[in-house]
């Protein structure tokens, strides 16, 4: 039988919970008060992270789908590939500085990239649900990241442009 309790460690409640003599720590509880629920989305978007879910997972949960799990994590590649052309752990190898602060890419990205990088998730799925073959929805998704990550660039250089040209016209006067 579960048991749960609260400790406050720096002003800050912390579920607790205890199961065969087993205390559970919710670490949510610890990070949400600074900076929002900034700290959990990071940490939960973190590769590691969902190494370490999936590992505790096949540990602790019999009915735990090991197979669709990994499907779910090379899912996640296959995005970063269509769209920057590489793995998130090639990401890591290539900029151990940002790694070292427990960056991943897509902390450094752009506001545009992470726009695609929304639809194309919204986008494989779709594609999964037509029982589309790896290599088809690879080509599908890098021709969209490409078509749509030149159109936004371009809409932004063009504000940038109209910017330019307001200050010029501005000044001229």
């Amino acid at each position: 039988m579960k048991k749960y309790s609260i400790i406050t460690v720096q002003n800050i409640d912390i579920s607790i919970s205890t199961e065969d003599n087993i205390d559970y720590i919710c670490l949510t509880d610890m990070v949400k008060e600074q900076e929002g629920e900034d700290h959990i989305r990071n940490w939960m978007r973190n590769r590691n992270t969902l190494e370490f879910l999936g590992a505790w997972e096949m540990l602790h949960n019999p009915t735990f789908k090991g197979v669709e799990f990994d499907t779910f994590l090379h899912e996640a590649d296959m995005l970063n590939l269509a769209l920057w052309t590489c793995t998130a752990k090639q990401w890591r190898d290539a900029n151990p500085e940002h790694a070292k602060k427990g960056l991943n890419i897509r902390d450094t990205a752009s506001i545009n990239e992470l726009v695609v990088l929304a639809n194309l998730e919204s986008f494989n799925a779709e594609l999964l649900k037509r029982d589309m073959d790896k290599f088809t929805r690879y080509a599908c998704l890098k021709e969209m990241s490409e078509r749509q990550l030149t159109r936004l660039n371009a809409i932004d250089a063009e504000k940038g442009f109209r910017k330019l040209e307001a200050k010029n016209n501005t000044v001229t006067k």
